[in-house]
């Protein structure tokens, strides 16, 4: 799997081992393309696993091709968040895979704590994904010039906007309240509060995302149940 300090984790290594039997089956069947379905919260999470473990500043491509030349690799999901997409694919009734590698649960892994990580700081910084998805752009595509003006022209295309971004989750009225009791009391947004804030919207996101994200989950409500009796005290 590796040596020394630099091993390779299960997932790395079957993430691997997956992509190479799509090579050869797309090659088998003699196709030219094949598209990946990563979307934006995966790019993210592999940008941040190799900066904090590898010390290197990438992740996952939007597009490229192998080094035989002979296959193109896309992900037209880039930049469409997991949330969407999982919206998208439940109005459509489409099937949903669920998650059934064993290794996975036998505890979570690093990318579930990435996503945690993600989950928490985007409670307290709604546009973190926006700004994420700016600074992965020049790691993500070859010719940022290019992409942004192909951008703009399908944008205009479909009488959309490129520059007016989705609308952001709002936080229930309980995460307002302690924020606004926090404020009246110290004049100011405490950073408890604020925190209780973020674990329970971090619990809501985790929830939907299988059994490992399940147990962040409960490790974020009684974490937000610890901050809430300080609070109180």
């Amino acid at each position: 799997m590796g040596k020394g300090t630099n091993r390779v984790s299960i997932c790395a290594f079957c993430s691997r081992m997956k992509r190479g039997v799509l090579y050869r089956v797309a090659r088998e069947h003699e196709y030219n393309v094949l598209a990946m379905a990563h979307h934006l919260d995966d790019c993210a999470e592999s940008f941040l696993m190799s900066a904090l473990h590898n010390g290197s500043l990438r992740t996952m491509k939007a597009h490229y091709t192998t080094d035989d030349s002979d296959l193109r690799v896309i992900r037209p999901l880039s930049y469409v968040r997991e949330a969407e997409a999982e919206a998208f694919a439940e109005q459509s009734s489409l099937p949903v895979v669920p998650e059934n590698c064993p290794a996975c649960f036998e505890q979570p892994k690093e990318r579930y704590r990435i996503k945690c990580l993600l989950a928490t700081q985007e409670a307290l910084f709604p546009n973190l994904f926006q700004v994420l998805q700016r600074t992965l752009l020049p790691l993500m595509e070859p010719n940022v010039e290019d992409f942004l003006r192909l951008r703009r022209e399908a944008f205009g295309k479909m009488g959309g906007n490129p520059h007016v971004p989705p609308p952001l989750p709002r936080p229930s009225e309980g995460q307002e309240e302690a924020a606004a009791r926090a404020q009246a009391t110290h004049g100011l947004y405490d950073a408890r509060a604020l925190w209780i804030a973020s674990l329970a919207l971090s619990r809501q996101r985790l929830l939907g995302g299988g059994r490992g994200c399940s147990a962040l989950a409960d490790d974020a409500e009684g974490a937000m149940q610890r901050e809430e009796a300080l609070l109180a005290a």
